[in-house]
């Protein structure tokens, strides 16, 4: 019986999903633009539930493949530079790197660095621009710890501060309230 024929229905799924192609990629657009929340709230869930799976996977992978990755990091050296460069000059970009130097300033320190990227920025929206010193509006505002990781502050963001170039050298690793 054909119709009971696997290989022969797999061939025809197979030719069918050739020949529509554009349709089929048209809906499944529509589809997640419509379910964009339930599509996201279950990929949040299952890539929490399976961490530690994908994790191995990843793993695994990355060792099997080292050589066509290696290949292609090289061929494509400056245009990943480019966009190194790019993402690191964008205000997350910049959030992300200050919280890994600031891990590792720690690490070397052997204290614990929990403050993360995602924490950061929130200081930064909270200033709204303003050092929290002076109060003055500034481009670009640094990161301060109010006890300062030389006297045993710690690199959470219960210590940290948005503050001016200005004011964070002034202050140096003293409490602000001697100066």
């Amino acid at each position: 019986m054909p119709y009971k024929d696997r290989a022969r229905k797999a061939a025809w799924g197979r030719a069918y999903r050739e020949a529509h192609r554009n349709e089929l990629a048209a809906y499944g657009r529509t589809y997640y633009e419509t379910h964009k929340a339930k599509m996201d709230a279950y990929g949040r869930t299952y890539r929490e539930a399976h961490k530690e799976e994908r994790a191995a996977w990843g793993r695994t992978y990355g060792e099997a493949h080292k050589e066509e990755r290696a290949a292609y990091l090289k061929a494509h050296r400056e245009w990943i530079a480019l966009q190194t460069r790019d993402y690191r000059r964008t205000e997350k970009g910049r959030a992300v790197v200050a919280a890994k130097d600031a891990r590792r300033r720690a690490q070397k320190r052997s204290t614990t660095a929990p403050l993360t990227s995602a924490e950061w920025l929130a200081i930064l929206n909270h200033a709204k621009g303003r050092c929290y010193y002076c109060k003055e509006k500034v481009a670009k505002l640094t990161m301060d710890h109010v006890l300062p990781l030389s006297k045993d502050g710690f690199h959470v963001k219960e210590n940290i501060v948005a503050a001016c170039k200005s004011c964070n050298s002034r202050k140096s690793a003293r409490l602000w309230l001697l100066l």
